[in-house]
């Protein structure tokens, strides 16, 4: 619940002004919450100057001043950030420490959400990996047959691919890995909306790539394979109304990139 502290409110009102939804209000030189139209977003929090405002739902120990040094980072240097992450498919046989993995879900649990929902749920795999690599490559061959004949390229040729997968791991269950890549971390990214989840995802796999040593790569096989499938969403523990939105392979890396790539223009419509 949206709680002032009314002896250090100065009635200022920039909460006021901040507040898309007007769940506060200043009256005789105090902010007011209404607390029906609160959605808890935080705003008033964060623009208040005398740090008076609190939401007691969520634990104190989120909020943070801002201070430059800590906070700031300069565009030219995020945008070269973004442009030399690279996709990682060699991955060490090092587990990664559950602090670290913490830290990643952390920088997700600070996404936006729409509507504040924070409706994004992770799904840590590492012991129980094998198993659902199992499920994965099972399903991927299911849907290879349903793929094969069809008039899209690039699907029929991930159908040709699948069942390969299928045969190689029947062949030897622990043999050559070119679903995971024998990654030691498998991390899922969850939740009702697709938006919600895949911004939480972007963040994330930014993180990874912040941490030295760490690779990761988005597989969308996982996902085509885990949506609408009961049996992966059983497995996974999933709420009835979430889907796998992301799957990130995660673990350290001995891959050393010199230099950032090219890509196509952008294609912009100017209105």
């Amino acid at each position: 619940m949206l709680s002032v502290n009314q002896e250090k409110c100065v009635g200022c009102g920039l909460c006021v002004q901040e507040c898309y939804f007007g769940a506060i209000e200043v009256s005789n030189n105090k902010a007011v919450p209404h607390y029906d139209r609160c959605f808890k977003c935080g705003h008033c929090i964060a623009v208040c100057p005398q740090n008076c405002v609190v939401l007691d739902d969520y634990p104190a120990e989120d909020i943070q001043t801002y201070i430059p040094e800590k906070f700031d980072i300069s565009p030219e240097l995020l945008l070269n950030f973004v442009k030399f992450r690279r996709t990682n498919r060699n991955f060490l046989p090092k587990e990664v420490d559950d602090s670290i993995i913490r830290k990643l879900i952390e920088i997700g649990r600070f996404t936006q959400t729409g509507g504040n929902r924070q409706d994004v749920s992770y799904v840590v795999i590492k012991s129980q990996r094998e198993e659902f690599r199992r499920l994965v490559i099972e399903r991927l061959v299911e849907l290879s047959n349903v793929y094969k004949t069809s008039e899209d390229p690039l699907l029929k040729r991930y159908a040709l691919l699948w069942k390969m997968f299928g045969i190689a791991y029947k062949k030897d269950p622990v043999g050559t890995d070119k679903l995971f890549f024998k990654a030691p971390l498998i991390l899922l990214i969850t939740s009702p909306s697709p938006v919600n989840a895949a911004l939480a995802a972007a963040n994330i796999s930014n993180m990874i790539d912040a941490t030295p040593g760490l690779g990761t790569c988005f597989s969308g096989f996982a996902v085509r394979a885990a949506t609408n499938n009961d049996t992966i969403k059983k497995f996974l523990q999933l709420p009835p109304q979430h889907e796998v939105v992301a799957c990130l392979l995660v673990g350290y890396t001995n891959s050393k990139f010199q230099r950032t790539v090219q890509r196509k223009p952008a294609e912009i419509t100017w209105m």
